[in-house]
C-alpha cells in the first residue's frame, strides 16, 4: 500500500541514477551511455561516472551501460521507486573476460534479423575493407584480403543475377549514407576500400525488414559506428602478402565536461605482385568525430560532429614492369562532413520526446588517367563529330578540331587521356520519436522527414592533346542537373508484454529536374512482428515475422545516360604521297528514347525466423523471401535507315590527279566530290545507297526475380570453464534458391545487324526474342541461347573457439564446407528447339534434356520496308523454306545456336572444403597480437562439375581462397 502511495504520488515514475565505474581501478568512466531499453531514455555520466535519468515509469526495466572499450552491461529490476544503482561496473573489452566473442552475432531486440559484429570480432579476423565482414555472417565465405580487390557488398545473393543487389545495398557510416547514384558507368553499391577499418567500434548489419526510416535501398542495410568516447593512444599495424596498414587512434576526453574529441590516422597499402610491388592501391585516411552532451533543465542536448577525408587511389607509374613511361592511375578522394543534434526531453505526463536532426555532406574526386604508347605508318581518322551527317576528315591544322573528323599523326607518340568523376551529395534528415508508456504497453512513435540531393561535378572523359585523341565525343557530367529526393516517413511500435508490432509507412518523391521523367513518388510499407513465446533464465524462444516493401532510386546512368554514336564508313580514297587518306564517315547520334512507363525498382521482402536458447546453447533460424520488379534495363529500338556510299573504284574515271585532289562530301546527301586544287574543277562521284537501321537505346523494366533462402546459426558450449579453459563450437550456414527470367522482348539479330544495297532483293531483318542473359542494367542487343538463370546452394561453417581467459588467449579453427553449388541457364516462354548431333534443327521442342545442342527461335521478325509490322518466325520460316530460298537464309541466320552441347546441362560442382585458423593473445592490458591462415591445408583435391563431367582442381579455381596469411599488433599507450 506504501508503494502503491508512492506511484500515486509521482503519477507511476521514478527517478533512476547510479554511478559506472572501471571494474579493475574502479576510476569512474565518463560519457558512458546509460539506456532505458524500449523507452529511448538516455543519459550521459560526468566526469565523476555520475548518471540520472528522471521520469522512468513504473514496472519491469531495463537499464543498458555501455562505453567504448568495455563489455556493455544489462541490468533489470522492477522499478516502483527511486532507485540508485550505486556502483556499476564495467569490465575492459578483453579476451580475459569469459565467454567473449569472435563472430558475428544475431540481435533479439527487434523484429527483424540483424547482426552484430564488434571490435573484438575485426581485430580477430584482422578486416581491411568492411566488404571482409560478408564472410562473418551465416554461410559466409572467406575472401582473401586485398585492397585491389574492389568488390561491392550485396547481402543475400549471388554474382551473376538479375534485379542488381549490390545496388539496392545500402552503407551507412555514423548515419551518413554512402550514395552512390551519381557515379556514372556503374550501378552498384558504394565502393568500401576507401573506409578505414581501424576506426570502426561495431557494424550491424540489417539482412532482413529494415525500418521506414531507411529509404534508397532494396537489399538491406549495413550500419558502421566508429569510435566515440575516451579511449587510449591505440597503434595498430597490419600486414599479409599483399597489403600494409599502419593506424593511430586516440580519443580525448576535454577537461571541465568539454566533451570528447576522437581522431584516426590510417595508411594501408596493397599491390599486386609481391616481388614487384609498385603497381598498387593507396589509401590515407583521417578523421575527427567531436561529441558533446549538454544537460539543460528536464532535457539533455548531445552534439555530434565529425569529419572524415581519405587521400589515394590506384597507381601503377612506378611499375618497372611496363612498358616505358605507361600507366594508369586513378583517384580515391573523398571528403564526409555530417553534424547531429539529438535532443531529449523527458516529461513526466506526456512522455519521453526524442528529436534528431542530422547534416551531411560528401565529395569525391574520381578522376582516372591513362598514359599509353601509340604509333601508326599512315593517318588515322579521329572522328569527333556530334551530329547526324556526313563528313569528311580534315588536317587538324586546318582548324577542325571537337566536333569534326581528324586525320591522327604517324610516328610513335604518347595520349594521355582522362575521366573524372566528382559525385557530391547533401543529406537533411529530421526525425522526433514520441516514446510513452501506457498501462504498461510501451509505445513509440517516430515522425521524420530527409532530403537527398545528388550530382556529378565531373568533366568526363577528356584528352590533355586534342590533336592526339582517338574517336571520342565530349560527355560533360557537370552539365547535368541535380537529382533531388524528398522523402517522409510514419512508424510506429507497441511492445505489450511479450509482443512487439512495428508497422510504417514510407513515402519517397523523386524531383528529376532536366528530365522528361519529371517528379516521381513511391510508398513503401514495411511491418514487423515479435512474440516472446517463453521467456526464462534457463530457456527462451521467440518467433518474428515481417513483410516489406523498399524502392531503390534509379541512377545518373539511367537518368542521364550519355548519347551513343555509329560512324558508318561512306567513302575511302588512296592515301596521298604523304601517307594520308581523308576518309569520310556518316554519324548517327543514338539518343535514349523516353520511356513514359518506366518505374521505379522495387523489392517485396518477407521474412520470418525463431530464436531459442536452452541453458548456454543458442539457436537462431530465419527463413527469407525476396522478389524484385521492374528492375533496370535498357534495349535497343531499331529503325530504318538509308545512307549513301561511294566506293574507291567511283575515283577511276574522275581525271584529276592523286596529288591535285581536294575531296568534299555533302553533309546532308552524302554526295563526294573531287576539286583540282590546280584548276578549280570539280567533278561528283557515282554513289550507291545502303539500307541498315539505327539504333536507340531505352530503359525498360525488367521481369520480376525471385530469391529465397534459410539462415541458421546454433552456437554451444563444449566445455565450459570461466577461468582456466573454454572450448565452444558453432554451426553456421545458410541454404540460397534463385530464379530469374526474362521475358522482355529484345531485338536484334545474333550476328550483327548488316546493311544492303538499295534493291537487292535480300533486306536486313530484326529478329524479336523473348528475353535475353544480360543481368545488369547495361544495353541487351544481342540476343542469346538462355534468358534465365537457377541458382542454389548451401553452405555450412563449422567454428571452434578455444578460450584460456588467464592467457588471454583466443583460437578459432572454421571449416567452410560449400555443400551445393547448383547453377543451370534456362530458357522458358520462348520457342526453343533441339537440335541432332548434326546440328540441324529437328523441329522438336527441348524441354530441357540434357547433352543436347538447341536453337533459339525469334518469336517474330521485321523488315527494312516495313518495320512497325511483327511476323511470327516459326511460320515464316517453314513457308519459305521451299517457296522462297533467299529470305528462308536470311530467317535462318536469325536463329540462335548453342556453340556446345552441354551448356543447358546443370552446373552441379561436388561438395568442398577450407579450413581456416585464426589466434589473438594479448600481452598484459596494453598489447595485442593476432594470426590468421585461411586455407592452411592448402586443400588441393579435386571436384567434379556435372556440366562437363570433368574434374578440376580446387587449386587457385576461386572456389576456395588461395593458402594466404596475416598477422597484426596492436599497443595501447
Amino acid at each position: 500500500m506504501i508503494i502503491s502511495a508512492a506511484a500515486t504520488a509521482n503519477d507511476g515514475r521514478f527517478r533512476v541514477s547510479g554511478r559506472v565505474l572501471d571494474d579493475h581501478t574502479t576510476q569512474p568512466l565518463s560519457y558512458a551511455i546509460v539506456k532505458v531499453l524500449n523507452l529511448e531514455l538516455w543519459a550521459t555520466t560526468d566526469a565523476n561516472g555520475i548518471f540520472c535519468i528522471e521520469n522512468v515509469p513504473q514496472g519491469p526495466t531495463a537499464i543498458e551501460v555501455r562505453t567504448l572499450g568495455y563489455i556493455t552491461r544489462t541490468l533489470q529490476f522492477n522499478l516502483n521507486h527511486n532507485t540508485d544503482l550505486k556502483n556499476i561496473r564495467l569490465k575492459e573489452e578483453n579476451l580475459s573476460i569469459p565467454g567473449v566473442e569472435v563472430t558475428a552475432r544475431k540481435r533479439s531486440t527487434i523484429g527483424t534479423t540483424t547482426y552484430s559484429i564488434d571490435r573484438t570480432t575485426l581485430d580477430h579476423s584482422q578486416a581491411l575493407s568492411l566488404n571482409d565482414i560478408m564472410s562473418l555472417l551465416p554461410g559466409g565465405q572467406t575472401v582473401n584480403s586485398t585492397l585491389m580487390d574492389d568488390s561491392r557488398m550485396a547481402l543475400r545473393s549471388n554474382s551473376g543475377e538479375r534485379g542488381n543487389a549490390a545496388f539496392g545495398t545500402a552503407i551507412e557510416i555514423d548515419g551518413v549514407r554512402l550514395n552512390n547514384n551519381a557515379s556514372m558507368s556503374e550501378t552498384q553499391s558504394a565502393s568500401t576500400r576507401n573506409i578505414s577499418t581501424s576506426n570502426i567500434e561495431s557494424i550491424e548489419v540489417i539482412a532482413g525488414i529494415p525500418g521506414v526510416e531507411y529509404g534508397d535501398i532494396s537489399n538491406g542495410v549495413v550500419k558502421v559506428n566508429t569510435r566515440r568516447g575516451h579511449t587510449p593512444w591505440i597503434v595498430e599495424a597490419v600486414t599479409n602478402p599483399y597489403t600494409r596498414q599502419v593506424a593511430l587512434s586516440k580519443g580525448l576526453a576535454l577537461g571541465h565536461n568539454a566533451g570528447t574529441l576522437n581522431f584516426s590516422v590510417e595508411h594501408a597499402r596493397s599491390f599486386t605482385d609481391i616481388t614487384s610491388p609498385h603497381t598498387a592501391y593507396s589509401r590515407n585516411i583521417m578523421s575527427a568525430t567531436y561529441n558533446k552532451v549538454f544537460r539543460l533543465k528536464g532535457s539533455s542536448l548531445n552534439l555530434t560532429a565529425g569529419i572524415t577525408g581519405n587521400i589515394g587511389g590506384y597507381n601503377s607509374k612506378a611499375d618497372p614492369d611496363a612498358f616505358r613511361d605507361t600507366y594508369q592511375r586513378q583517384r580515391d578522394n573523398q571528403l564526409r562532413a555530417n553534424i547531429q543534434i539529438d535532443w531529449q526531453c523527458n516529461t513526466r505526463r506526456s512522455g519521453i520526446f526524442n528529436v534528431a536532426l542530422q547534416a551531411a555532406f560528401s565529395t569525391a574526386d574520381r578522376r582516372s588517367e591513362n598514359y599509353t604508347n601509340t604509333s601508326s605508318s599512315s593517318t588515322q581518322a579521329y572522328l569527333h563529330t556530334l551530329s547526324d551527317g556526313y563528313a569528311i576528315a580534315k588536317d587538324y591544322a586546318d582548324g577542325m578540331g571537337t566536333g569534326s573528323i581528324i586525320l591522327g599523326p604517324t610516328g610513335y607518340w604518347y595520349v594521355r587521356s582522362f575521366n573524372d568523376q566528382k559525385p557530391q551529395t547533401l543529406q537533411l534528415k529530421l526525425k522526433g520519436e514520441w516514446t510513452r508508456r501506457i498501462f504498461g504497453a510501451a509505445n513509440k512513435l517516430t515522425l521524420g522527414a530527409e532530403f537527398n540531393s545528388t550530382r556529378n561535378n565531373g568533366q568526363g572523359t577528356y584528352y590533355d592533346d586534342m590533336r592526339l585523341a582517338p574517336t571520342w565525343r565530349p560527355y560533360d557530367y557537370s552539365s547535368l542537373p541535380t537529382m533531388h529526393n524528398l522523402a517522409v516517413f510514419l512508424e510506429e511500435r507497441l511492445t505489450v508484454g511479450p509482443l512487439m508490432i512495428v508497422g510504417g509507412l514510407r513515402d519517397d518523391i523523386t524531383m528529376i529536374s532536366g528530365s522528361s521523367y519529371g517528379t516521381a513518388a513511391s510508398l513503401s510499407p514495411r511491418f514487423n512482428i515479435r512474440y516472446n513465446i517463453i521467456k526464462g533464465r534457463k530457456a527462451s524462444l521467440t518467433a518474428h515475422a515481417g513483410y516489406g516493401k523498399s524502392v531503390k532510386l534509379p541512377s545518373f546512368q539511367v537518368l542521364y545516360p550519355a548519347d551513343t554514336y555509329t560512324d558508318r564508313l561512306v567513302f575511302t580514297p588512296g592515301s596521298t604521297a604523304d601517307g594520308k587518306a581523308y576518309y569520310a564517315y556518316y554519324t548517327n547520334v543514338q539518343r535514349a528514347i523516353y520511356n513514359d512507363r518506366l518505374k521505379w525498382q522495387h523489392s517485396n521482402q518477407v521474412e520470418a525466423g525463431l530464436d531459442a536458447s536452452i541453458g548456454k546453447t543458442r539457436l537462431s533460424v530465419s527463413a527469407f523471401w525476396s522478389r524484385t520488379y521492374n528492375p533496370y534495363q535498357t534495349l535497343n529500338v531499331y529503325t530504318p535507315f538509308a545512307y549513301n556510299q561511294t566506293s574507291q573504284s567511283a575515283l577511276e574515271g574522275c581525271g584529276i590527279a592523286v596529288a591535285d585532289r581536294i575531296y568534299n562530301v555533302n553533309p546532308i546527301t552524302g554526295v563526294v566530290s573531287v576539286t583540282s586544287a590546280t584548276n578549280g574543277n570539280t567533278v561528283t562521284l557515282p554513289y550507291s545507297t545502303r539500307h541498315t537501321y539505327t539504333a536507340n537505346r531505352q530503359y525498360v523494366n525488367g521481369s520480376p526475380v525471385t530469391r529465397y533462402g534459410l539462415e541458421w546459426v546454433a552456437e554451444m558450449p563444449i566445455i565450459s570453464n570461466r577461468h582456466t579453459f573454454g572450448l565452444s563450437l558453432r554451426l553456421d550456414g545458410k541454404y540460397y534458391h534463385y530464379r530469374g527470367i526474362d521475358n522482355t522482348l529484345i531485338a536484334g539479330s545474333p550476328n550483327g545487324i548488316g546493311d544492303q544495297a538499295e534493291g537487292s532483293n535480300v533486306q536486313p531483318l530484326i529478329g524479336y526474342y523473348v528475353g535475353s542473359n544480360v543481368t545488369s542494367a547495361s544495353t541487351a542487343s544481342t540476343p542469346s541461347v538462355s534468358n534465365g538463370i537457377l541458382d542454389k546452394g548451401c553452405s555450412l561453417n563449422t567454428t571452434l573457439t578455444a578460450r584460456i581467459p588467464r592467457l588471454r588467449l583466443i583460437m578459432t579453427m572454421r571449416l567452410e564446407a560449400t555443400l551445393l553449388n547448383y547453377r543451370r541457364n534456362l530458357s522458358s516462354n520462348r520457342t526453343t528447339i533441339a537440335l541432332n548431333e548434326a546440328g540441324d534443327i529437328t523441329g522438336t521442342k527441348y524441354t530441357g534434356q540434357t547433352d543436347h545442342y538447341v536453337a533459339v527461335y525469334p518469336e517474330y521478325y521485321s523488315t527494312w520496308d516495313n518495320p512497325s509490322e511483327r511476323i511470327p518466325f516459326a511460320e515464316a520460316l517453314m513457308a519459305a523454306k521451299d517457296s522462297d530460298p533467299n529470305l528462308y537464309r536470311q530467317l535462318s541466320n536469325l536463329i540462335v545456336r548453342s556453340n556446345t552441347a552441354y551448356y543447358f546441362n546443370p552446373q552441379d560442382v561436388s561438395a568442398y572444403y577450407s579450413a581456416n585458423f585464426s589466434v589473438t593473445k594479448e600481452i598484459g592490458r596494453w598489447v595485442s597480437l593476432s594470426f590468421y591462415a585461411n586455407n592452411f591445408l592448402n586443400n588441393m583435391a579435386s571436384v567434379r562439375n556435372s556440366q562437363t563431367g570433368l574434374k578440376t582442381s580446387l587449386f587457385d579455381s576461386g572456389y576456395i581462397p588461395r593458402f594466404y596469411y596475416g598477422a597484426s599488433v596492436r599497443v595501447k599507450l
